[in-house]
């Protein structure tokens, strides 16, 4: 409902993903390699990931619905050790994969806003050349650690880190209920460092980021998320989010959000966000989720009160 820009965007991804391990490894100590390979294209002048900032809001408003072509997003080999209490992972990796992750973390499946995915005052990069571990150091408590290629180009995969070595580092301590629950039942805190890039024009930042979320009676998922950033690297300076999950027939999904980011730029305001979505589950293969967003105050268009964001996916998974 913007004044500015195109008004419309239409996109899609074509994805195919699997997994490989080798017959007769230890069931604890088992490596597995994992690729994913995407084709992310639009229909439109204006990809859907790119539809607010078109529109004057300083939002990623489809994510993932970009307009790259051809990308190689994994090719990673996981191996885990001492009978499962550790993992380590190398390869073309996603950060995203494996930070500040929720129960409704998947673009695909739940919200399409960045306020309600991956924490957008964390400068996480493209998929690229890194390692990542993990070590449970309690029934109840993990660690992860990473470094990622902070140029990663999933469209054009090689091994640019070692040119500049300008990367991207993570950390993350976290309690889960239980193990089997570690994507539902969960708070964790985020610390991240990405150092500056000098032929992209980015400077250094870092910044930490916090998330509960809890999954009861296998029905409704409250979530509170936050984080705060140092530098200019990340889309916000600081951001809280909030929102609760309804899943229906044990299929369907139901998602509201509420958001509100400082952008760190004096000259802008700061910025409100809600998304709503359900997604129904057609059938086995099919979903469809109709969306509304609602971006008050948009921070590239102080002359704007309101912009409303009607979406409609539709998912065909085999």
């Amino acid at each position: 409902t913007s004044d500015l820009g195109e008004g419309e965007a239409a996109g899609g991804i074509f994805r195919a993903f699997g997994s490989w391990t080798p017959v007769g490894h230890d069931s604890g100590n088992t490596g597995t390699l994992t690729f994913k390979v995407e084709h992310r294209h639009s229909y439109t002048d204006v990809a859907p990931q790119d539809l607010g900032f078109d529109s004057g809001a300083l939002s990623v408003t489809g994510a993932q619905y970009s307009d790259i072509g051809w990308a190689l997003t994994n090719l990673y080999w996981t191996q885990r050790l001492a009978g499962g209490e550790a993992v380590l992972q190398f390869g073309q990796v996603d950060a995203t994969d494996y930070i500040d992750i929720y129960g409704m973390i998947n673009p695909q499946t739940a919200f399409q806003n960045l306020a309600f995915l991956t924490n957008p005052t964390i400068a996480a990069p493209n998929q690229g050349l890194g390692v990542v571990g993990g070590v449970w150091l309690s029934e109840h408590v993990y660690l992860t650690a990473g470094l990622a290629d902070a140029n990663g180009d999933p469209t054009d995969p090689g091994f640019d880190l070692f040119d500049d070595f300008e990367t991207f580092k993570h950390a993350e301590i976290g309690w889960v209920a239980s193990r089997e629950r570690r994507y539902f039942d969960r708070i964790h805190l985020t610390f991240w460092h990405q150092d500056e890039r000098d032929d992209a024009g980015v400077p250094e930042d870092y910044g930490v980021a916090g998330s509960v979320a809890w999954f009861f009676d296998n029905k409704w998922m409250p979530f509170l998320r936050a984080g705060i950033a140092d530098g200019d690297a990340a889309l916000y300076e600081a951001t809280i989010s909030l929102g609760l999950g309804y899943y229906n027939r044990q299929t369907d999904l139901a998602g509201v959000g509420l958001n509100w980011s400082n952008p760190g730029d004096p000259s802008l305001d700061d910025q409100y966000s809600a998304e709503v979505f359900y997604r129904f589950q057609a059938s086995e293969s099919l979903a469809i989720t109709p969306s509304v967003q609602l971006i008050a105050d948009p921070a590239l268009d102080p002359d704007e009160d309101l912009i409303a964001i009607f979406g409609m996916r539709a998912r065909i998974a085999f």
